[in-house]
């Protein structure tokens, strides 16, 4: 009976051992596999130069889930913020295709185009694409998806003169960690797949690129620079009242 009872113990105390190596690894595996692209913010930069992260967050209500999305209820609300940069004329954006989702590869240069595009048209335009796989302040303005933390949808770094206020250069990154898809114009809200729309979050983000800070009240959460967003959402897609005013406000 003892050497029963001892090797119950030694079987329990294998068991809790094993299952907290594995927790410990998988914990460990899911830090490792976390990028937020903080690299850019350890990047030795000139005096002259400051860079602004913005991190564009899921509106989740329950874990494992791209959030509930809702349906536009008043695009009215008169406000928006600025971020204190400021485009002095065209600017050239490159995408990294390589680094972008198989299922929306064929359509997302129109996508982005058209996001670009709702802000101010003919401002933004296209180059050549680019091997570039991080933000970085190279003189390129970068557009690619990778694997970013789990509470973020896509990140903007806004390098910019500290002197003038003169933006330097832009870079986008979409977390290729989600699902993404193309969604219809309408309706607001769409559930099947349970994806973050392209044209949706690039909008938000470009609002970036122009000069738009995000929005955090509860009563902006129909304007495009709101600071959170839902799988299914297209919604960000145009402009609300607070938006086109921030728009009219910056134009170059």
């Amino acid at each position: 009976m003892k050497l029963s009872w001892h090797l119950l113990i030694v079987f329990f105390s294998l068991a809790v051992l094993a299952a907290t190596i594995s927790a410990v690894t998988g914990a460990q595996s899911r830090d490792d596999d976390d990028d937020d692209d903080e690299s850019a913010l350890e990047d030795p930069l000139p005096d002259s130069v400051d860079l602004r992260v913005f991190i564009h967050r899921p509106r989740v209500i329950k874990p494992n889930h791209l959030g509930t999305c809702a349906t536009t209820s008043n695009a009215n609300v008169d406000h928006f913020e600025e971020t204190g940069w400021h485009l002095d004329g065209p600017i050239v954006w490159h995408l990294n295709r390589s680094t972008v989702p198989k299922n929306i590869a064929g359509s997302v240069d129109s996508v982005l185009n058209v996001s670009f595009n709702t802000w101010f048209s003919g401002l933004f335009s296209q180059g050549g694409d680019t091997r570039v796989k991080r933000a970085k302040f190279d003189n390129v303005n970068a557009i690619m998806w990778k694997k970013l933390g789990r509470s973020t949808i896509g990140v903007t770094f806004a390098w910019f003169s500290r002197t003038t206020g003169e933006v330097l250069e832009l870079d986008t990154v979409f977390n290729k960690r989600y699902p993404w898809a193309i969604f219809a114009n309408a309706p607001d809200c769409q559930s099947s797949p349970d994806a973050y729309d392209v044209q949706n979050i690039a909008t938000h983000e470009f609002g970036h690129w122009v000069g738009l800070d995000d929005l955090i009240e509860e009563e902006e959460k129909d304007l495009t620079m709101y600071g959170f967003s839902a799988g299914g959402e297209v919604k960000k897609r145009t402009l609300g009242r607070g938006d086109i005013s921030g728009k009219n406000d910056l134009e170059p």
